[in-house]
């Protein structure tokens, strides 16, 4: 599933490409754009030579100053903290198909000494996580480890999702739903979780537990939802019946009708808002375009067969973060110009 919130923190299409040659599949931005964190994978789970890869690379030098590689275990980059080198990450370890399959739990990894510090005291499979605006909180998405034995209970099916106060605390917040975005609330410490179960969005208030409509199944989304930062609308995407692709755009909690702009690619995509919430960046399969909602606009950026595995917006809103195969590269959005940053390749 991907993934992205206020925090800038994106994740691509996790599918297999050709190759025994590494991808990149998540990017995270550090909120004042000087740093990124970068998840990659070399080859295929099970085969010679298969590892996985996070590095971290300044920008816009595209120094890498932080790598760490493993063939039987994985650190997905969630979010920054809001200042300094620490980043939250999940921590997991792989089988031979290359699924977690231990409890190894979520931390706050400082990129600059590799001290870690656990912030979730529940123990299974994470792949999704995120500060509380205020950065008190932890908001995560469990399943429970396949490795776990009686007298634990081992549940199949969606994780849940639990907000931790603490490395000890953590109290159930929706069961069965997929965590998708946390986005602040003006005017208080109140916050909102956004979750999915059977392709529709809903906003939980957290700590008072109201809840809003996003999407519903109506609309006919399947796949790429996201959030705008300013929590005021939600997205998706679904198939026209010609094979293209469709991007649904609905206000919070409003009954007005929804935005849709058709794309015109049948690749599988993913959506990123922009952080000043009034651009969607549509990738994956069919390449990279950006959408304008509130100008029903859609434009592509880029090459037309180009697949992109992982997207992010840098603050301001001028340039993105596009991963394709190994390469990271920053793309202008007025010009649409593509600048190689760094690579997954290296030892």
């Amino acid at each position: 599933m991907a993934c992205v919130t206020a925090c800038g923190c994106a994740r691509g299409d996790r599918a297999q490409p050709p190759g025994n040659g590494w991808y990149v599949h998540r990017l995270c931005v550090a909120a004042d754009g000087s740093r990124i964190a970068a998840a990659a994978q070399r080859g295929r789970p099970g085969d010679a030579g298969f590892s996985t890869a996070l590095l971290v690379a300044t920008v816009p030098s595209g120094r890498v100053t932080y790598r760490k590689e493993s063939p039987t275990a994985q650190d997905l980059p969630l979010q920054w903290l809001k200042s300094g080198p620490q980043l939250l990450v999940a921590h997991g370890l792989l089988d031979d198909f290359g699924f977690g399959q231990a409890a190894s739990g979520i931390f706050a990894l400082d990129v600059s000494t590799q001290h870690r510090d656990r912030v979730v005291p529940l123990l299974g499979l994470e792949d999704a996580a995120r500060w509380s605006p205020d950065y008190r909180e932890v908001i995560f998405q469990l399943a429970p480890a396949t490795s776990w034995q009686p007298p634990e209970e081992v549940r199949t099916g969606s994780p849940d999702v639990y907000v931790a106060s603490d490395a000890r605390h953590a109290r159930l917040l929706v069961s069965r739903a997929y965590l998708v975005a946390v986005a602040p609330l003006d005017g208080g410490p109140d916050y909102w979780v956004v979750v999915r179960k059977d392709h529709s969005l809903f906003a939980v208030l957290v700590p008072v537990g109201k809840e809003r409509s996003v999407l519903s199944p109506s609309l006919g989304t399947t796949s790429g939802y996201s959030v705008s930062p300013n929590a005021e609308y939600g997205a998706g995407l679904g198939s026209e019946t010609d094979g293209k692709t469709r991007l649904v755009v609905q206000r919070l909690g409003a009954n007005a009708p929804p935005v849709v702009l058709r794309i015109p690619t049948d690749g599988r995509m993913d959506t990123v808002w922009s952080t000043d919430s009034h651009t969607i960046a549509c990738f994956g399969v069919g390449g990279l375009w950006l959408c304008d909602p509130g100008r029903r606009t859609v434009c592509r950026v880029g090459r037309e067969h180009q697949r992109i595995t992982a997207c992010a917006w840098l603050p301001g809103d001028q340039e993105l973060l596009v991963a394709s195969g190994p390469d990271i590269s920053l793309v202008s959005r007025e010009t649409g110009a593509y600048r190689h940053l760094c690579s997954a390749e290296g030892g």
